[in-house]
């Protein structure tokens, strides 16, 4: 196998690559579904059945990828 057809993650393995680490960040604004049926024409039974989704984490105002990046990385 020449390196070119080797999968990519293979080859940086083989550079000396590695993960050392992961970190996660979700925003402290909780938006659920009974929040989001006074927003728009929608019910949380709507949109459980079709997503299974409950509540979603909002990014508040000036809060970016940047400042989410760097409190993941903490």
């Amino acid at each position: 196998m020449t390196a070119s057809s080797r999968p990519l993650a293979s080859h940086a393995l083989a550079q000396g690559s590695r993960i050392i680490g992961t970190g996660h960040h979700r925003p402290e604004k909780v938006m659920t579904n009974h929040d989001l049926e006074q927003l728009v024409e929608t019910s949380d039974e709507w949109i459980r059945q079709r997503t299974g989704i409950e509540s979603r984490h909002i990014a508040a105002d000036g809060e970016g990828v940047p400042e989410m990046a760097t409190a993941a990385a903490r």
